[in-house]
């Protein structure tokens, strides 16, 4: 049984490929409505439609607009078209005679409801006027510029049903007007006997036949000459029609027709007529609202369009512009991909009783075979067969081929790939699925239709740059024919995202029979996708195999010859190698240790980073890889050194894929970088920015495999090939360069117990670790001794070594230490007296606060100078020990053994005692006691405080005992005297003698002179501690003397004061109280400040001061009394004459008597008061 034997109806049977709304002859008419398949989807949308419509013939509405939205090739224009064939219920002839377009959907629509619903709208049919029409294929060119272009179609449209001549508005307004009045039939009478032809044959040109319109305008209508040219006049002067003059038009018509009848304006292709331009969308608006408004239920609008109205209208932004056509369309027809499906296969694919059987019997035995070879990988699902009753129903064809191939449709008719008549919908996935039929019809049972089957339904309607690309292949002696199918799916599949065209999907695609066997099909279309790769007809990116246009060939062409060098390609593995794949700039081995790496790819090293290990990627670039493809070879490179850096070998996989890959992605950016540059043509600009997104997604597969190959990479290092730990690339570098550490460092295991943290190192400068390992040595042992032998190999060498050389020798190769680290075991040598540290010469206390810190930082350990401690003597160890327990007594017991402590500590007093010697002398100079004794002490303490060395300071605590200890005596009684009373004693003594100085020679009592020269001695006393206790209170007695001398010195010169004052007052009595008090002012001054003299002679100076002002004041009260009084100067009193009377003029006696009356009070008062008065 073949194909074609399968099927109810001839596959080979004509059928339109496209259903257009002008095509209305008898016989597509009754194949329309005979074939049209009434799916579930439909059933539903036909009762949304004629439930609103007979709704309104007893209930007018003004909700006159439906919207058909549907994708390409859905089936929406043919829906459209057999809804004009039931509103009008039109009569067709077939084989049975007339029948009415109604009857066809008696066993096409079961619900009984519904099919009622057609009937009462079939009632109203002859009533109806259904004027069908594509608005595109209607509208004039150019005519979108026109804010009223959809008005204007729809007037033609309406002109043209009604016999008018709808191409010419004007002539259709007058063809109107004759109507209105009727005249219209007696005008194309008289025309056509007076131009001896019809009217509609001659009135395209109506200019030329002016004199004959004119003649029969007179028979037809009695319009004389004058009056006849003025209506031919106003033809050519008919404005532009408005969507309310249209309404207006159509409302009348409705009128003239009778109360019941209606118009059903059907517009095809409505959504892609407006577009995104918003003037016609307020054009289509307007027109559907005043149709409601101005005839509402009896003129409807019903339109089609690919996006529904939401999607129309939010591409515009929503605006409140467009809020009122969602009302007037508020029935909304949405057509999906199932309605396409099941018209399909009701229409081309129903399957004869025997076809079933056949097909049935088919399915189950290849059943468990199908659905494995029908798989896809990734992307959308795309379905393979449900179950038998789908295979039956669908066979030969696959059920993703529909979704597939309309996603095809649209994106040949969206990315400008195909002509004008694809745009516009002429083609269908009915007729796609039947010209693949057809192709397929004289095949054996089991024969598949591949996808690029479907090419030939396109390939008439593609652009020819397009087609050129197809045919030359086919002409290609490279090429075998299998190649080409290939190419054709390629081409469909160019734009469609909903899947990838990897192999396993084209091998599935490309299925031709239900035995096929994937495995030798996938091996052809690899040696098929081989050779169109070469002749740069596709090309391979992250979503698989695209189609390539002429100009996007000769752009692959270019690239391909772009030189690139092996320093690019070098650059780009190292930027995904160490900027993304593995990012770090040290390896941090724990918490506290970090080590810097170097990091080299082919033998060129990535960035400035320095460090004693290092990671070394070879791959297949390098001039070396061949050689170190030989395992010996490579371990015997890997204990090779890098100047003073072990790194380690990471050999790549030589996966050629992966590095071709690179060499094209660097090609690419070299190429668009200088196209970007120029000036490009839109289709130039557009295949480079494709180029640049394939290279983006190229770059992020690179960077995936990279990090595979790196995972894979074989390893080798210290002269072995390692099998460092880790799944992924990150992971296998992290752990060879722990590898590296632990085993690149042989002294690194010298520490066994590290000082890891700043506060390590400054306990180890100051405490001793007292553990040991079970043969009695330090845990570090082998550190220290390593260090020590360093340095006494340098002093011995006289080489200068700070805490920077030190760090720089044992951080490096063969020791690895954190600077932590090598500190701790420094600061353990310095701790034991083995080592020392000087700043400037000057030794460094051990103890110091922030020494750790300090050589932590790079500017300390330049500073720090290092040195191995002198030999100590044990006798000098012995002494200090002794003399510690007087002169450090606080010392912790501890420090006793360990001389390095022990100096420290003597050190630290010497510097105390020696900051508290110069105060004490400072004190002294100023005249304290005690100044020859701390000059004695204070050269000893100078001289040990300047020692440096452990062994220089115990030598010296050893020889210089004896004076330690004397002035261990003379610092006891010198703080004994500053801390108790005696310095309290010595300062009342010596304030006591200050305060008195003035007064003591008026003193003349043996005892109290006595008591005056003891004071004095003492304070001139070098040593005064055995004599100071019995001073309290030695001046007291003096004190009270001299102050009852002083209280009689006052009191008589108060005597005196007090005399001359009552003396002045009385020769000033003629003045004033005022004038005498301030005359007398300077005398009671001197007696105020008498109180609070605190001398014998400033007592007595007071009254000569006395005596001074009281012969002043005398003078001045004497002159005061002679001098003459000075005259007294009156007062001024202003008065203006018009403020008295308040008038500016004085017209009658009363205002003049009144006026003197109020002159002479004012006069009077101002006299009386001693003024003098200013008339003005």
């Amino acid at each position: 049984m073949n194909i074609n034997d399968l099927f109810v109806r001839d596959i080979n049977r004509p059928v339109p490929p496209v259903i257009m709304a002008g095509q209305q002859d008898e016989r597509n008419v009754l194949r329309e409505l005979d074939e049209y398949v009434v799916t579930r989807e439909l059933d539903r949308e036909f009762r949304r439609v004629f439930e609103h419509y007979a709704s309104s013939l007893e209930q007018p509405t003004e909700r006159i607009g439906i919207w058909i939205s549907g994708f390409f090739g859905s089936g929406k224009s043919h829906f459209l078209k057999i809804l004009s064939y039931l509103f009008s219920n039109r009569e067709v002839a077939g084989p049975g005679g007339q029948k009415k377009a109604i009857t066809f959907f008696d066993d096409k629509i079961p619900d009984a409801m519904l099919r009622a619903t057609l009937d009462r709208a079939g009632r109203a049919a002859p009533q109806t006027d259904v004027i069908l029409f594509n608005i595109d294929a209607k509208a004039d060119s150019g005519s979108k510029t026109n804010k009223e272009a959809v008005a204007r179609v729809m007037l033609k449209a309406f002109d043209d049903h009604l016999g008018y001549l709808g191409s010419s508005p004007e002539l259709a307004a007058f063809e109107r007007l004759l109507d209105k009045r009727g005249k219209y039939g007696a005008f194309k009478a008289a025309f056509e006997q007076e131009a001896g032809q019809p009217w509609e044959a001659l009135r395209d040109a109506w200019e030329f036949e002016q004199m004959a319109m004119m003649t029969a305008l007179h028979t037809a209508v009695g319009l004389e000459g004058t009056e006849a040219e003025r209506l031919l006049d106003s033809i050519r002067n008919k404005a532009d029609v408005s969507a309310e003059e249209f309404a207006r038009e159509v409302r009348d018509y409705l009128e003239r027709k009778g109360p019941g009848h209606r118009i059903l304006f059907l517009v095809d292709e409505v959504g892609q007529y407006v577009g995104d331009n918003s003037s016609l969308m307020l054009n289509l608006q307007s027109v559907t609202e005043e149709l409601g408004s101005q005839a509402p239920g009896r003129a409807w609008i019903l339109v089609t369009s690919q996006e529904d109205i939401d999607s129309v209208l939010s591409g515009k932004g929503r605006s409140n512009d467009f809020s009122k056509i969602q009302g007037r369309f508020s029935t909304q027809v949405k057509l999906s991909s199932a309605n396409t499906d099941e018209v399909i296969r009701l229409r081309l694919l129903q399957k004869t009783a025997d076809g079933e059987r056949a097909l049935r019997a088919l399915y189950d035995r290849v059943q468990a075979h199908l659905s494995n070879q029908l798989a896809f990988q990734e992307g959308p699902h795309l379905p393979g067969y449900r179950d038998a009753d789908d295979f039956v129903a669908t066979y030969p064809f696959i059920p993703y081929q529909f979704l597939l191939l309309q996603k095809v449709f649209e994106a040949i008719r969206t990315t400008g790939y195909s002509g004008k008549s694809l745009s516009e919908g002429e083609r269908s996935m009915l007729n796609a699925f039947q010209e693949a039929a057809r192709v397929a019809s004289s095949q054996e049972l089991g024969t598949l239709v591949p996808f690029h089957a479907f090419y030939n339904s396109v390939e008439g309607f593609l652009d020819s740059n397009v087609r050129r690309v197809i045919d030359q292949a086919r002409d290609n002696a490279e090429l075998r024919p299998g190649d080409i199918d290939l190419l054709k799916t390629l081409f469909m599949l160019k734009h469609v995202r909903e899947i990838q065209t990897s192999l396993e999907n084209l091998v599935t695609l490309s299925l031709s029979h239900v035995d096929d066997n994937k495995m030798t099909l996938k091996g052809e279309l690899e040696a098929a996708l081989n050779r169109l790769e070469k002749q740069t007809l596709i090309q391979q990116t992250a979503q698989g195999w695209i189609f390539l246009t002429n100009e996007e060939q000769d752009v692959g062409k270019e690239i391909k010859n772009v030189e690139v060098s092996e320093g690019e390609l070098n650059s780009e593995l190292q930027k995904r190698v160490w900027n993304s794949i593995f990012i770090p700039t040290s390896f941090k081995y724990d918490q506290y240790r970090n080590y810097s790496f170097t990091k080299r790819l082919d033998d060129r090293a990535f960035g400035t980073a320095s460090g004693d290990i290092g990671l070394h990627v070879v791959t297949p670039y390098s001039e070396k890889f061949a050689e170190l493809s030989e395992d010996h070879i490579a371990a015997l490179r890997s204990n090779e050194r890098t100047g003073e850096t072990v790194e380690a070998l990471l050999v790549l996989p030589d996966e050629q894929s992966l590095f071709d890959e690179l060499t094209e992605m660097v090609r690419t950016d070299k190429y668009v970088a200088r196209k970007s540059g120029q000036t490009n043509t839109p289709s130039m600009s557009r295949i480079l920015n494709e180029r640049q997104q394939e290279n983006a997604q190229r770059k992020a597969r690179i960077e995936t495999k990279l990090e595979q190959a790196l995972a894979d990479a074989r390893v080798y290092a210290l002269g072995s090939r390692q099998q460092p730990g880790g799944a992924k690339a990150a992971e296998v570098m992290q752990s060879t360069l722990r590898l590296l550490v632990e085993n690149g460092f042989p002294k690194r295991a010298y520490i066994t117990r590290p000082h890891l943290t700043e506060g390590d190192v400054a306990r180890a400068f100051t405490t001793l670790d007292e553990s040991q390992n079970l043969d009695g040595q330090d845990p570090n042992h082998l550190a220290l001794t390593d260090m020590e032998r360093w340095l006494q190999e340098q002093q011995m060498r006289s080489v200068r070594v700070t805490v920077s050389d030190l760090l720089a020798r044992f951080t490096k190769l063969p020791y690895g230490w954190m600077p932590a680290e090598a500190l701790g075991i420094l600061a353990t040598l310095v701790a034991k007296g083995q080592a020392e540290l000087q700043v400037a010469q000057r030794p460094v206390d051990p103890g110091e606060h922030g020494l750790a810190n300090k050589l932590l930082k790079k500017a300390g350990q330049d500073q720090t100078v290092v040195k191995i401690s002198d030999a100590i003597d044990l006798g000098a160890l012995n002494a200090a020990r002794q003399l510690a327990k007087e002169y450090l007594p606080e010392l912790p017991q501890g420090h006793l053994a360990e001389a390095p402590k022990l100096a420290s500590a003597y050190r630290a007093q010497f510097a105390d005692d020696l900051r508290e010697l110069e105060m004490l002398t400072s004190k002294a100079e100023q005249g304290y006691p005690f100044g020859p004794q701390l000059q004695a002490q204070l050269g000893l303490l100078q001289g040990l405080a300047g020692l440096q060395g452990t062994a220089a300071v115990l030598s010296a605590v050893k020889t210089r005992r004896d004076d330690l200890e004397d002035y261990l005596d003379v610092r006891e009684k010198v703080r004994n005297f500053y801390k108790g009373q005696q310095v309290k004693i010595f300062d009342e003594l010596r304030s006591g003698l200050r305060d008195l100085d003035a007064d003591l020679p008026r003193v003349s009592d043996p005892e109290l002179r006595s008591r005056i020269e003891k004071a004095r001695q003492l304070l001139a006393s070098p040593d005064p501690t055995r004599e100071i206790a019995g001073m309290a209170g030695q001046l007291r007695p003096v004190a009270a003397h001299i102050e009852d001398l002083l209280t009689q010195t006052r009191a008589r010169v108060r005597q005196y004061l007090d005399s001359e004052v009552s003396r002045l007052q009385a020769i000033a009595n003629e003045l004033g109280a005022e004038e005498t008090r301030k005359l007398t002012q300077p005398i009671l001054d001197v007696r105020r400040r008498l109180d609070s003299v605190k001398t014998i002679d400033a007592a007595e100076s007071a009254q000569l001061a006395v005596q001074e002002a009281a012969h002043k004041v005398e003078q001045a009260i004497i002159e005061a009394i002679n001098r003459e009084p000075d005259p007294v100067v009156k007062p001024i009193r202003t008065l203006k004459a018009r403020e008295l009377t308040g008038k500016d003029y004085l017209e009658t006696p009363e205002d003049i008597n009144e006026f003197l009356e109020t002159l002479r009070n004012q006069l009077t008062e101002a006299v009386q008061n001693g003024e003098r008065v200013r008339l003005q």
